[in-house]
C-alpha cells in the first residue's frame, strides 16, 4: 500500500495507534472490571466469615448466658425444694413430738411405762433419767437414783450398776431412731434428680 504523503501515512499509523490503544483500553477495562468483581466478592467474603464470627461468638455467649441462668435456677429451684422438706420434716417431728407428749399424759403411757420398767427390771440400775414433766415414771420409779433431764419427753435412760449397760427407752431417742431411718429410707426423689 502507498502512501501518497506524510498526512496519509500519519493518519494510517494514528488509525493502527487508535485501535491499538481502544483494544488496549477495552482489555484494561476489563481486566479492571474483573479485579473489581474479585475484590467485591472477596471483600463480600470476607465480611461474611467476619460476621459469621462474630455471630458465632454472640451466639456462644448468649448459649452461656442461658446455660448458667439455667444452672442458676435450677440451683434456686433445688434449694427451695431443700427448704421446704426440710420444713415438712421439722413439722413431722414436732408433730410427733407432740403426740408423743400426749401419749405421755394419757392412762396407755402408764401401761406402757409398767411394761418397759418389768421388762428392764430396774431395780439394779445405778442411775435412772427421766423428764421432769413426767410423773408418770417418777411415781412408778418410787425415787429411786433419779435423775431429771430436760428434753427426753418421756420414757427413761438407765445405767446398770457397773456402767457397761445403757438402755435408753426415752422419746428423744425414739424420734432421734425415726429421723434416721426417714433419712435412709424415704424416697426424697423422683427418678430425675438420682440420676
Amino acid at each position: 500500500m502507498k502512501y501518497e504523503n506524510k498526512d496519509s501515512l500519519y493518519l494510517y499509523f494514528k488509525s493502527i495507534i487508535d485501535q491499538e490503544v481502544e483494544k488496549l483500553a477495552a482489555q484494561l477495562q476489563e481486566d479492571v472490571d474483573k479485579l473489581k468483581h474479585e475484590a467485591q466478592v472477596t471483600i463480600e467474603q470476607e465480611l461474611k466469615e467476619e460476621q459469621d464470627i462474630k455471630i458465632d461468638a454472640t451466639k456462644q455467649e448468649l448459649e452461656r448466658e442461658y446455660h448458667f441462668k439455667i444452672a442458676h435456677l435450677q440451683r434456686e429451684k433445688d434449694l427451695e425444694i431443700m427448704r421446704q422438706r426440710r420444713e415438712l420434716l421439722d413439722q413431722l417431728f414436732s408433730r410427733l413430738e407432740g403426740e408423743l407428749t400426749r401419749f405421755r399424759e394419757s392412762a396407755e403411757y402408764s401401761v406402757w411405762i409398767d411394761k418397759k420398767v418389768k421388762h428392764h427390771g430396774l431395780n439394779n440400775c445405778k442411775l435412772i433419767q427421766v423428764d421432769p414433766h413426767d410423773d408418770t415414771i417418777k411415781a412408778k420409779l418410787n425415787n429411786q437414783n433419779i435423775e431429771e433431764v430436760e428434753g427426753l419427753i418421756g420414757g427413761f435412760v438407765a445405767y446398770s450398776k457397773d456402767g457397761k449397760n445403757v438402755i435408753d427407752e426415752t422419746f428423744k431417742n425414739r424420734i432421734s431412731e425415726a429421723q434416721k431411718w426417714f433419712y435412709d429410707n424415704a424416697k426424697w426423689f423422683s427418678d430425675r434428680e438420682e440420676k
